[in-house]
């Protein structure tokens, strides 16, 4: 079916499993600020794992998202993922590494105080840094 060439983009998916390899990449048709891109509702969390890494879990609900940027607002630090596409329906979840790991979490001279260490594991639970998310679509 013909189309236009900002209504279209090409999707290669590469899969070597003997390997463990998968990568998936795009190519638009023309300039990404011209295509019609649909906004994707992307669905987002934040939490702490067991070993209390921050993890942040995005969800493209309705369309794929272009060069999607996760980002934590008051916290120095990076995800170990940025500027990945997620086709319609997929999830991602992403590790998240401050740079001062007090900014994430509860000062470990704190948190070996026993007297205190209930209460801060539970503030600590309580205290979910906002996430952002940039993508293709929001950004032009």
């Amino acid at each position: 079916m013909p189309c236009k060439a900002n209504e279209a983009f090409l999707e290669a998916t590469l899969e070597v499993p003997e390997i463990g390899l998968f990568s998936t990449s795009i190519l638009f048709l023309t300039e990404p600020k011209r295509c019609g891109l649909i906004d994707p509702k992307l669905e987002t969390s934040v939490c702490y794992d067991e070993n209390r890494v921050l993890k942040a879990t995005i969800k493209a609900t309705d369309a794929p998202a272009f060069f999607v940027m996760p980002y934590l607002e008051g916290i120095d630090g990076q995800f170990d993922d940025s500027g990945f596409y997620m086709p319609k329906g997929s999830t991602k979840i992403l590790s998240f590494s401050p740079i001062n790991a007090a900014d994430a979490t509860v000062k470990q001279s704190q948190h070996k105080q026993s007297q205190h260490s209930q209460r801060l594991r539970a503030a600590e639970k309580t205290f979910m840094p906002a996430l952002r998310v940039f993508h293709l679509q929001n950004s032009f």
